[in-house]
């Protein structure tokens, strides 16, 4: 009984943290060969909002130092609003980005995982696949070339499985959470990819919509808060976007 503690132990809590991590170990030890292509304009980026707050003591609106100058909101790849912005003013730069990208991580392999988990896949194998997803060469590439706008693509899996799940507002309320989040993080991808597949998801009857829609009825105010804060939050990156692109 000990040894097979011992070995739920290390195969369900030990190793998989590890193998994240190892998949970013050039990133820890060797990052003076891998800040080039566009690791360099979103350090660059980090550097400028850290600099506009601290030294300046201004909200970051306007960088001047790019195509003679341009508006950081209306930037969709700009992640003013977003949590991540904490770790932007605490850390340097290329930690911060970083650490967003490890957070992301584990984020994501946990999402894949409770997405095999509802399939009925066995915990071993849900855990190591959804490292596998982590740990994919196209993930990989883009963090190479610090693509960190694809960061939130960590977080499909975990809109899958929210969908799939929605049968009351608490999902609705999660799913307006983590859509929210794409918008205001910069995300713009994950945000288009996601509404793309919840259309899908509910074209081909994977969405259990009647027990959602009769969960509504019971808590209508919750419902209708939810969409009204969701509309509130990504209106800080919509407005600016669109009002620059019109």
């Amino acid at each position: 009984v000990y040894c097979n503690m011992k070995y739920r132990r290390i195969v369900y809590y030990i190793l998989p943290p590890l193998i994240i991590l190892a998949g970013y170990f050039m990133y820890f030890f060797y990052y003076d060969r891998v800040i080039n292509f566009d690791w360099g304009f979103f350090n660059s980026l980090s550097h400028l909002l850290k600099s506009i707050i601290f030294e300046y003591h201004r909200f970051p609106v306007h960088d001047p130092w790019v195509c003679g100058g341009v508006d950081i909101l209306s930037r969709p790849q700009n992640w003013v609003f977003s949590p991540f912005i904490v770790s932007t003013l605490l850390l340097p730069p290329y930690v911060a980005n970083l650490f967003s990208l490890l957070v992301l991580s584990f984020v994501g392999a946990w999402g894949m995982y409770k997405l095999l988990k509802h399939y009925g896949v066995s915990t071993t194998v849900s855990i190591y696949c959804s490292l596998l997803f982590i740990n994919s060469s196209w993930f990989g590439l883009h963090i190479a070339n610090g693509h960190l706008a694809f960061r939130t693509l960590f977080l499909l899996p975990l809109v899958i499985f929210v969908v799939l799940t929605l049968t009351n507002v608490r999902k609705f309320v999660a799913l307006s959470l983590i859509m929210s989040f794409f918008l205001v993080d910069g995300g713009i991808y994950a945000f288009i990819y996601s509404v793309v597949i919840i259309f899908f998801l509910i074209i081909f009857n994977m969405v259990p919509i009647k027990v959602f829609i009769s969960d509504i009825a019971k808590n209508k105010l919750t419902f209708i808060l939810t969409v009204v804060a969701f509309l509130l939050v990504s209106s800080a990156k919509i407005i600016p976007v669109l009002s620059n692109t019109i």
